[in-house]
Order: structure tokens, then C-alpha cells, then sequence
């Protein structure tokens, strides 16, 4: 990738890197550390999350070494495309957008893709041409989001380093008064400014150039959107936070990127015929079942707000007991199949012996050979549902033509079967309970 873009910045999507990642180190406390690392806007931050995960497990530290921190760490990110975005959810998006259209055929794609792109850029020139403000609305929602954060900081001077030295006791009536203050900022020259959390756990301080368009921090630098700790230096002199964003923000430099048109086509009816014949598709074979569209999700991903999660529950083999795959991937061979029927334990039940008038009624009686039972009637294998003869007959025994078999055996469905077992125990029960009563 260097060698086809030289200079051009390659960065990697940390969801999909911490998919890989979980595979062999998951856990909570893992995940939140890895993205405290891929967040971290200056270099001391990345370190100290690497830090605590090295504590944890010292294979994972190892694993997040071996990928260059450039391409997924906010720390090691330059300044050049003026993007701090850790995710490609704009190229999912973009997917999503062509789902459709991306199963057709090439040329038929294409088309689709031109028209769509065409509508849509006629779309946001006609909402940025009725557009008012100087700004776009996104980015207003983000400065007003870091200037809420700005509520917490105060701004306080020292203009001449002489005035402070000799007036060391007013400062120190000055730091006394203020010592609820949440946040402390300097000026030592015109552009430059201190700006410094007054509560002792942080110890957070940084260095803010207003000329330079920087913060220690590095978040001014990666988006060229002004940082809290740069919008509140501004607020303490009242200047105008939006002379400070960069042009490519603003509606001018929108509307350029849409001025080009992007113009209608003729169909294929129109266009110029040569003397060679159309390429034809090769020939493909339809693969079974539904085509797929959608990309394969992982196991903990939701697809449903209202479906579970399979990784949650996971899977258990019925064969080895074992969690992780089922009995039809289970590497244990089968168990065997008997051949020999199976035999019941349960004796039936003998008759009593028979009485041949001698005095001792309850001697046994001598041992006579019984003829064998008679072989049971052969009963009809049952055929599949929806067989020609099965519905025939039963179609012949509904318009009387051919009477029921007294010797043919009924054939009682499960729901069926279930009804009548719960009709026997309501009988049961109130057999019961009308008897109890009377007995009362």
C-alpha cells in the first residue's frame, strides 16, 4: 500500500480488529481497554492503557504490538486528512445503499449506481443552496457538544509576570476565592494559554496556541475542530469560535464539492453500434437455496433488538456434553447400534393356577404344555403423508362406500391423543372430588 500511495494514510477499522482480537482474548475488561488505547489522542494516554493491559494478560499486549499504531490508534494519527474516524461505517453505508444493485449485471449496476449518485447530488445542492448558516449543521452540533464541556473550565489571567510578584498576596486571595473552580487557564503571551484542571486527581494540564491552531491534547490537530480546552481560552476573550474552523467545514467548500453535474444517459437502444458481437456472461450455476445479500454477521452481533444472542447461550453437544458445537460437528464417533430387539424387563402378569379338586386348593397345578400363541395380525406399514391409496380409502369411508374394519387398527394423531388424556384426567378429578365431598 505505501509503494501504490506513497504518503497517503493507512488506517484500519478497530471494530473489525477487535473482532479478530476477542478470538483469543475476550473479555469486558480487554474490550474497554483496547478502545482507551484506539481513543487516545496523545501518546501518554496510548501507553498508559497499554500499560493496564499488559497487567491483564501479557499475550494480548503483545498481540496489539505487532499491529503499527498508525493505523488504529488516534495518538499516532497525522494531521493531513483532518479525520479522527476509528470505524468504516461510510463504506458499510455505501454497501447497504448498492445491496440491491450490486446482484445485477455489470452494465445494469453501473446504471443503477450512476442514477443514484445523480439524484443524490442534485438532493444536497438544492439543501445546501436553501442552507442559511456560514458553518454546516454537523459541525455546529460537535462545537456545541465540546462547548458544553467548557462549563467546567475557568479562564484567569496573569498579563504582567512583575504585577504577580509583587502582588503575591492578592494572588494568593485570588486562588483562595476561587478555589471552587473547576479548571484554570493562564496567558503568558498574546496566542499562547495554560489551561489546567484544578482538581487535584486529574492533574491534567495543556498548552493551548491559539496562532497555531493547537492543543497538547492533539484533538484540535486531528479534526481541526477546536477542543474544549481551545473553545474556553476563546469564550475568556470573546472571540468567535467559528473563524476558527477550517474552510472545508463551511458552505462554500460544500457546494464546490457538488458543482460538477453529473449528466443523464441514453439507453441501450441509442447507443453506437460496432461490428463485433456482445460479450456474454459466462455460464453459471445456480447454487441452492436463497442468494445471499447481506454480510455474515458475527455471533455477537445482534441481528433482532428483540432476538438473543447466540454467543450469550452458546451451544451444548447432546453427545460429549461438551459447549461449543453440537452433535453433528462432535469429533467423538457414534455410539453403537444394537442389532438384537430390544427385550422389556416387565413380565406379564400370570393367571392364577387352576383348581383340580384335590383337598389343597393352593398346591400348583401340574405342568401342562400350552400351545403356542397365536402370531399377532400383521398390521399395514403405515404409508407417507399424502399418499395416493391412504386418502383414497379414507375418502371412500367418508361417502359410506366402504365400512370401517373392525380389525384395522385407529390411528390416533398427538394432538389428538393429548385431548383425550386430558379428558381423562378432568374425569379422574372431579370423580375424586365429588366423592370426597359426599364422604364429608
Amino acid at each position: 500500500m505505501d509503494e501504490l500511495l506513497p504518503g497517503v494514510d493507512q488506517r484500519f477499522c478497530v471494530r473489525h480488529l477487535y473482532n479478530n482480537f476477542r478470538k483469543k482474548y475476550p473479555g469486558k475488561k480487554l474490550k474497554e481497554l483496547m478502545w482507551k488505547a484506539a481513543k487516545a489522542s496523545y501518546v501518554n494516554a496510548f501507553n498508559d492503557a497499554l500499560a493496564e493491559i499488559k497487567q491483564i494478560s501479557e499475550g494480548a499486549y503483545e498481540y496489539l504490538m505487532k499491529i503499527p499504531a498508525r493505523h488504529w490508534s488516534k495518538s499516532k494519527f497525522t494531521s493531513g486528512p483532518l479525520c479522527d474516524t476509528l470505524v468504516n461505517n461510510m463504506s458499510e453505508a455505501f454497501n447497504s445503499t448498492i445491496v440491491i444493485a450490486r446482484g445485477k449485471p455489470v452494465v445494469t449496476m453501473f446504471e443503477e449506481i450512476r442514477v443514484y449518485l445523480m439524484e443524490r447530488w442534485e438532493t444536497n445542492r438544492q439543501n445546501i443552496a436553501r442552507y442559511e448558516g456560514v458553518v454546516l449543521p454537523n459541525i455546529k452540533k460537535r462545537i456545541e457538544k465540546e462547548s458544553a464541556y467548557t462549563n467546567n473550565w475557568l479562564v484567569r489571567y496573569v498579563i504582567i509576570l512583575q504585577i504577580f510578584i509583587l502582588f503575591s498576596h492578592y494572588a494568593e486571595i485570588m486562588e483562595s476565592d476561587m478555589i471552587f473552580c473547576a479548571a484554570l487557564s493562564r496567558r503568558s503571551t498574546e496566542h499562547d494559554y495554560e489551561v489546567r484542571h484544578i482538581a487535584c486527581q486529574t492533574n491534567e494540564k495543556y498548552h493551548v496556541n491559539l496562532l497555531r491552531r493547537e492543543c497538547d491534547c492533539r484533538r484540535w490537530l486531528l479534526t481541526g475542530l477546536p477542543c474544549c480546552h481551545a473553545i474556553s481560552c476563546m469564550k475568556s476573550q470573546n472571540m468567535n469560535i467559528y473563524e476558527y474552523v477550517p474552510d472545508c467545514y463551511k458552505k462554500e467548500r460544500y457546494a464546490d464539492c457538488y458543482s460538477s453535474v453529473i449528466y443523464p444517459a441514453n439507453g441501450q437502444c441509442l447507443w453506437e453500434r460496432i461490428e463485433y458481437a456482445d460479450l456474454q456472461p459466462p455460464p453459471i450455476r445456480r447454487q441452492p437455496g436463497r442468494p445471499k445479500k447481506k454480510r455474515t454477521r458475527d455471533p455477537n452481533e445482534l441481528l433482532d433488538h428483540t432476538q438473543l444472542k447466540r454467543a450469550r447461550w452458546g451451544m451444548k453437544c447432546s453427545r460429549c456434553k461438551q459447549s461449543g458445537h453440537n452433535k453433528s460437528t462432535c469429533k467423538l464417533p457414534p455410539p453403537p447400534v444394537s442389532s438384537a430387539p430390544a427385550t422389556s424387563s416387565v413380565q406379564p402378569p400370570q393367571p392364577p393356577p387352576a383348581y383340580d379338586g384335590s383337598s389343597n386348593p393352593t398346591a400348583p397345578a401340574p405342568a401342562s404344555v400350552q400351545p403356542p400363541p397365536p402370531p399377532p395380525a400383521s398390521v399395514p406399514a403405515r404409508t407417507s403423508r399424502g399418499s395416493g391409496s391412504t386418502n383414497q380409502a379414507k375418502a371412500r369411508r367418508r361417502k359410506g362406500k366402504e365400512p370401517v374394519s373392525s380389525t384395522q387398527p385407529m390411528q390416533v394423531s398427538k394432538r389428538r391423543k393429548s385431548q383425550l388424556e386430558q379428558r381423562v384426567l378432568l374425569q379422574a378429578r372431579n370423580s375424586l372430588f365429588y366423592g370426597c365431598y359426599a364422604i364429608m
